[in-house]
């Protein structure tokens, strides 16, 4: 079960099921479809269990985590997502490291 925010209540929470819940930044959290403001971004519940787990597990438990690779972007998106709410501008990081990686030999 996901902890979504209901309206403009930022301290009132109910749990909901996580299909069909969007990650909404200004809020800080996952929104039910009923409560999702226009731009949230729609999470899928392995990712949304993927991003949950790791935040409650031991930091050597969250190094040893498995996560299917279309999982692991999902989630990636989602924290870019939120990281670029936060600080009010585009991450550059992701990008560099697309384009490192892409070329295979680190130049």
């Amino acid at each position: 079960m996901a902890r979504a925010r209901h309206g403009s209540f930022a301290v009132t929470y109910t749990y909901v099921s996580t299909a069909d819940v969007a990650f909404d930044s200004g809020q800080g959290g996952v929104a039910c479809a009923g409560c999702r403001a226009p731009g949230g971004v729609a999470v899928s519940p392995r990712a949304l269990g993927a991003l949950r787990g790791l935040q409650a597990a031991a930091w050597d438990a969250r190094l040893r985590a498995r996560i299917a690779p279309a999982v692991e972007r999902e989630a990636a998106a989602v924290l870019d997502g939120y990281l670029e709410a936060l600080s009010g501008a585009a991450l550059r990081t992701p990008r560099f490291l697309a384009q490192t990686l892409s070329t295979g030999d680190g130049s």
